[in-house]
């Protein structure tokens, strides 16, 4: 149940994004610019490798 209401607030937010700031990025960990477009789409395979780990736990 939290994975789920917390999977729909960041929906919510990926909604409300104001499309002229994806464009904007961040400096990662590797010091690579990471855009807002590229965050919100990689946000699903995200998911996915939490969902690998987890299946590897069980």
């Amino acid at each position: 149940m939290l994975l789920k209401l917390y999977n729909r607030h960041v929906c919510h937010i990926i909604r409300s994004v104001d499309q002229t700031k994806l464009n904007c990025y961040w400096i990662d960990y590797e010091g690579c610019r990471v855009t807002l477009d590229a965050m919100i789409r990689g946000y699903i395979n995200h998911l996915n490798l939490h969902f690998g780990q987890i299946h590897e736990l069980l």
